[in-house]
C-alpha cells in the first residue's frame, strides 16, 4: 500500500553495498533500479542500472533505458545513446542463430513503441513483419507471447494512425493479455502493454475495460515493479474520469506513500494527483 518507502529506499542501498560478489553486485543493482523507479527517483535508478550492465555493449541495459523513457519515466536524452545503439542491433539482417534472434527481437519490440512514442511510424510494419519472421517457429509455450508482441505493435501503429480497425485490434491485444503465462517473460514488457491497452480503452471510450486494463497487475512469480507508480497514478486518472470515486482516491493515495522519498523532478506529478485527490476527497464531489 507504499507504507514504508523511507526504509525501502534505505534497505535497497544497503542490499546493493553489501553484496558478496561482483556478480552479485550487478544483479542487486537490476532490482535496485526497479524499486528506485518505484520510490520515484529515477535518477538513482539509471544510476542502478549502468551499475548492473555486465559489460559495456551489454542490450539489456539500453534496452531497459528505452523501455523507461517510452513510458516517460526517465528523460528521454537518457535513451538517445541506448536507441542508437539499439538501431545497429536491429538493422542487422536476421541471425542463423536462435540466441542472435532472441536479442534482435528483444530489440525490435523494445524500438518499435519507442519509435511510435516519438510520432515516427515509418518502420511499424516493417518491424510487425520482423517479429512474425523471428518468431514463426518459436515453442507452443512462446506462441502466445509472441503473437502479443506484434499485436502490442499493431494497437499502437491503429491508434497513432487512428485506423477504423482500431476497436478490432485493441480487443484482440485485450484478449491476448488474458490468455499469456504470466509466470514467465519480462513483468516491465506487460506493463507497458498494460498501460498502453488501458489507454487504447480510453481514446475508444469505453471507460470500463480501460479501468479492467489498467488495474491487470502482474505480480506473479515477480518481485520488481518497476512501473508501478505510473500504473498506480494511471488507475487513478482513469478511475476518476469513469466516476469510480473510490478507486480513484485508494490509487491516488497509494502512489503518494510510495513517493514520499521521490526526487524533485517528480514534484509536478505529485502536485497533480494532490489536487485531484483533494477535489475527490472534498465534501459534494
Amino acid at each position: 500500500d507504499g507504507t514504508g518507502a523511507p526504509q525501502s529506499k534505505i534497505a535497497i542501498e544497503r542490499l546493493v553495498n553489501h553484496a558478496l560478489s561482483d556478480d552479485n553486485k550487478r544483479g542487486r543493482s537490476r532490482f535496485a533500479h526497479d524499486v528506485m523507479l518505484a520510490l520515484g527517483r529515477p535518477a538513482d535508478a539509471v544510476r542502478y542500472l549502468e551499475a548492473s550492465a555486465d559489460s559495456a555493449n551489454d542490450p539489456n541495459v539500453a534496452i531497459i533505458l528505452v523501455r523507461d523513457a517510452t513510458l516517460g519515466m526517465i528523460d528521454p536524452r537518457l535513451a538517445t545513446d541506448a536507441a542508437k545503439r539499439l538501431r545497429a542491433i536491429e538493422l542487422r539482417p536476421e541471425p542463423a542463430d536462435s540466441a542472435g534472434r532472441e536479442v534482435q527481437r528483444a530489440v525490435i519490440r523494445v524500438m518499435e513503441p519507442w519509435r511510435i512514442s516519438q510520432g515516427d511510424t515509418t518502420q511499424s510494419r516493417r518491424s510487425i513483419q520482423r517479429l512474425r519472421a523471428i518468431t514463426r517457429d518459436v515453442p507452443e509455450s512462446d506462441a502466445i507471447a509472441a503473437e502479443l508482441e506484434y499485436s502490442f505493435i499493431e494497437m499502437l501503429l491503429a491508434g497513432a494512425g487512428r485506423s477504423p480497425d482500431h476497436r478490432r485490434i485493441v480487443e484482440r491485444l485485450d484478449s491476448l493479455v488474458l490468455l499469456q503465462d504470466v509466470g514467465v517473460g519480462s513483468s516491465s514488457r506487460r506493463v507497458l502493454q498494460t498501460i498502453s491497452a488501458a489507454h487504447a480503452w480510453g481514446q475508444l471510450g469505453d471507460a470500463a475495460r480501460a479501468q479492467s486494463m489498467i488495474a491487470r497487475y502482474g505480480v506473479w512469480t515477480s518481485e520488481n515493479l518497476p512501473y508501478l507508480g505510473l500504473q498506480l497514478r494511471e488507475q487513478g486518472r482513469i478511475a476518476a474520469s469513469a466516476g469510480d470515486k473510490k478507486r480513484a482516491i485508494r490509487a491516488y493515495r497509494h502512489f503518494l506513500r510510495m513517493n514520499a522519498v521521490a526526487e524533485g523532478v517528480t514534484v509536478p506529478q505529485m502536485d497533480s494527483v494532490r489536487k485531484e485527490l483533494a477535489m475527490l476527497e472534498s465534501p459534494g464531489h
